[in-house]
């Protein structure tokens, strides 16, 4: 019930409380996570910075792009939960991962600070939201974008709080890669 009335705190703050960031060339948005909550490490408010979805442009049609999109997830081993080719959506909204994505250290693709053994993002349980989306283009062609939103927790120590992890953009580019690659094929 305790993680459950957090998540909600967060969502609820998160929305409410998202920025621009000056200076910021990949348009990165810096949400508050939580704010007035004292936390088990003696902050008050946590935040992280998020580039956004990654924007690329491929010259095939939405319908053309989304099964190569659901190829690439499950080459990735991330179970898809959505499905909606009326919006052009594909992903999973909640799921976690630990220690290796795609044969790499999760810290590859999410920044979640460091601890006393390393980055956090390879010891701890990473909860992810990751979804792709497939728009009709100008010229035929699709813009797919890709949103990654992190956060983890320390299950090994029994800490069921989750804190705020930034997206490194590598997952969403080497996503829109390998859809580039199955299409060319």
């Amino acid at each position: 019930m305790r993680n459950f009335a957090w998540l909600a705190l967060c969502t609820a703050t998160a929305a409410c409380a998202t920025t621009s960031t000056p200076g910021d060339p990949a348009g990165g948005r810096e949400r508050v996570i939580a704010s007035g909550v004292q936390m088990r490490d003696g902050s008050a408010v946590l935040s992280a910075t998020t580039p956004g979805a990654q924007r690329t442009t491929i010259a095939a049609p939405p319908a053309t792009v989304l099964p190569a999109v659901k190829t690439v997830y499950g080459a990735l081993s991330i179970p898809i939960t959505l499905d909606d080719a009326a919006t052009g959506r594909i992903g999973n909204a909640n799921f976690w991962k630990a220690r290796r994505l795609d044969g790499d250290p999760l810290s590859r693709f999410v920044s979640c600070g460091e601890g006393l053994t390393g980055p956090r993002a390879d010891s701890y349980r990473v909860y992810l939201s990751l979804v792709t989306t497939a728009r009709p283009g100008p010229d035929g062609d699709s813009v797919l974008s890709t949103e990654l939103i992190a956060s983890a927790s320390d299950v090994a120590a029994g800490n069921p709080d989750r804190i705020p992890c930034g997206t490194t953009g590598v997952l969403e580019s080497r996503i829109a890669e390998r859809v580039k690659a199955n299409l060319s094929k």
